[in-house]
């Protein structure tokens, strides 16, 4: 499925509309998201066999090699 940027965003909007959230709830996410002392995220895709796994066991420091 390809979503444009705008398509996507647009999702969102509705979505934030059928929550009922707020313009104040919106304004405390983007301050967190733009918080530089946030976690860092990894994402690991989870389709392939072992690959995922192996890659998560395999990490032994949050450093780049």
């Amino acid at each position: 499925m390809n979503t444009t940027r705008r398509d996507f965003l647009r999702y969102c909007g509705m979505s934030a509309a059928a929550l009922g959230l707020t313009a104040t709830v919106r304004l405390r996410v983007d301050e967190g998201c733009a918080n530089p002392n946030a976690p860092t995220v990894r994402w690991l895709q989870g389709a392939s066999c072992t690959g995922c796994s192996v890659s998560l066991l395999n990490c032994v420091s949050a450093e780049r090699p």
